[in-house]
C-alpha cells in the first residue's frame, strides 16, 4: 500500500499539467520542481504512508500468526480423537486448558487491539464518505477524480485486508467446536464429561475474538455490515444528485 501511494505520487509529479491540472507543481514538498524536491516529497510520502499502514500491518501479521496457532491445535485435537479407543482424548483437560491459554492470548492483544481497530474503522468509514461525497457530487478534472479514487481504493482495501485478518481468528478460535460436538459421548467417565461441556460453554458463549472497543467482535458478517453501509450511502448520494 505504501509503494502504490509512493508510485501514484510520481506518476502525478511526472505528468504534464493538462493531465494534472497544476497539481504535479503543487504536490512537491518545497514548492520547487527540481530532482531535488522531488527526493524530498518521495520520502516524505514514504514515511507519512507507512505510518498510515503500520497500525493495520501489525494487527494483520498477528492474527495470521495466531490463526495458525489455532489450526494447528484443531489438528492436534483431531489426531488426539481419532488415536482415542473411546472417541474422548486421553488427555482432554490438558488439551482445553490449552485453548483457554490461546484464547487469553486473544483477550490480551485486544485490549490494545481494539482501540486501533476503532480508529481503523472510523477513520476509512468517514473518509470513504468524505470520498465518495466528492466523487459524485463535485465537478473535478481527471487529476482530481485520479486522486480520489485512488484514496478510496486504497481505504477499502486497507479496510477489507484488515477485516479478512481479524475475522479468521474468530473462525479459528471456534474451529474446534465441531470436533468436540463430534466426540462419541458413550461410556465416558463424568470427569470427561465435565471437561465435554465447558469446552462447549466456552466456544459456544460469547462470540470469542478481536473486538472494536469491547463492543463488537469483528466476524466475515462485520465487513458485509461495513461495506453495506458504504454501498448505501454512495446509493443515495447518487438519488439526491
Amino acid at each position: 500500500m505504501t509503494i502504490l501511494n509512493v508510485g501514484a505520487l510520481m506518476f502525478i509529479c511526472f505528468q504534464g499539467e493538462e493531465f494534472s491540472g497544476g497539481m504535479n507543481k503543487v504536490i512537491y514538498f518545497t514548492g520547487d520542481n527540481s530532482v531535488a524536491s522531488l527526493v524530498v516529497t518521495v520520502i516524505v510520502m514514504f514515511f507519512c504512508s507507512s505510518a498510515w499502514t503500520c497500525g493495520p500491518f501489525l494487527i494483520n501479521i498477528v492474527c495470521l500468526l495466531l490463526t495458525r496457532h489455532f489450526l494447528e491445535f484443531d489438528k492436534l485435537m483431531k489426531l488426539h480423537i481419532a488415536g482415542s479407543d473411546h472417541g474422548v482424548p486421553r488427555r482432554l483437560q490438558q488439551l482445553r486448558e490449552r485453548h483457554l491459554v490461546l484464547c487469553e492470548t486473544v483477550e490480551v492483544l485486544d485490549r490494545s487491539f481494539c482501540v486501533i481497530l476503532a480508529f481503523i474503522y472510523g477513520v476509512s468509514i468517514g473518509l470513504c464518505c468524505v470520498l465518495l461525497y466528492d466523487l459524485i457530487n463535485i465537478h473535478m478534472d481527471l487529476s482530481v477524480a485520479f486522486v480520489i479514487c485512488f484514496w478510496l481504493a486504497c481505504v477499502t482495501t486497507m479496510m477489507g485486508v484488515t477485516t479478512y485478518f481479524v475475522a479468521q481468528v474468530n473462525e479459528a478460535m471456534h474451529a474446534v467446536a465441531y470436533d468436540i460436538q463430534t466426540v462419541q459421548t458413550d461410556g465416558i467417565t463424568s470427569q470427561d464429561h465435565t471437561q465435554l461441556q465447558l469446552f462447549l460453554a466456552k466456544l459456544n458463549g460469547p462470540s470469542m475474538g478481536f473486538t472494536v472497543l469491547g463492543m463488537v467482535t469483528v466476524t466475515k458478517e462485520f465487513m458485509l455490515t461495513i461495506f453495506s453501509l458504504i454501498l448505501t450511502y454512495a446509493v443515495i448520494l447518487l438519488q439526491f444528485q
